[in-house]
């Protein structure tokens, strides 16, 4: 029986709470996507890091399993491919972005280094101030993307700069770490996406609510479980104050 708490749940917190759970499913679904994909598995565990988070993805599961049946199928797929679509509008200046990836091309088109940096890196700020600078061997600087952590940097194929205003941490290859990488990368997306998605999910629960449409999928999510995501949630927003 559901708790007196879940029975007067507001509906447009419980859709909010439904849908930060899916979000939370297809962030580590994407992750695990991504692993998959990349083409760097020298600076990833890659094995590791994708055998932790189908830990976490299993432990998600049964948390908010309903009737001995896991959520996943509740959309994630689709949510999967929205994420990936959106990520494509959240790479540049953003104010949760700290860092940024700076990236050489040499005069014949190669990528030279692809490295991340600390937005208040001297080389990112020159940057930003003046744009593309050229090098001495006719190739450019630039900045190719911003970037929410240096993790997902490392996901996405570059490398840690090095210097001033580099990210304060190693490649995370070796022990205990490589297995918490992936899910350290999942619990980063989750944060970003849920920050700038919440308004509208609040939005889309406030236009339910106008409607007067009824709960169907979200009341398979117990609120009082989704205190599981506070975990996740902090874990994911050590890169606002550190790495």
């Amino acid at each position: 029986m559901r708790s007196t708490f879940d029975k007067y749940m507001h509906p447009i917190l419980q859709r909010l709470l439904y849908g930060l759970v899916i979000l939370f499913l297809a962030t580590q679904a994407l992750t695990i996507g991504l692993l998959f994909y990349t083409d760097h598995p020298i600076l990833i565990p890659k094995w590791r890091a994708i055998a932790g988070l189908l830990a976490l993805l299993a432990v998600t599961a049964a948390v908010f399993r309903k009737n001995d049946k896991g959520i996943i199928d509740e959309g994630l797929v689709a949510l999967g491919f929205c994420l990936a679509f959106i990520s494509m509008f959240f790479e540049g200046s953003h104010p949760m972005h700290q860092y940024a990836a700076v990236r050489h091309v040499t005069a014949d088109g190669f990528i030279e280094s692809d490295e991340v940096y600390r937005r208040s890196a001297p080389v990112v700020r020159m940057l930003e101030s003046e744009g593309s600078r050229v090098s001495k061997t006719g190739g450019s600087f630039s900045i190719e993307r911003y970037l929410y952590s240096p993790r997902i940097g490392i996901l996405l194929g570059k490398s840690l700069g090095e210097g001033k205003g580099s990210p304060d941490m190693g490649y995370e290859t070796f022990g205990v770490s490589a297995w918490l990488f992936g899910i350290r990368v999942a619990c980063e997306e989750f944060v970003f996406f849920a920050i700038n998605l919440s308004p509208l999910l609040f939005a889309y629960g406030l236009y339910c609510q106008w409607k007067s449409k009824p709960l169907k999928d979200s009341l398979a999510i117990e609120p009082i479980k989704a205190l599981f995501l506070t975990g996740p949630f902090a874990i994911g927003l050590i890169p606002l104050i550190g790495t």
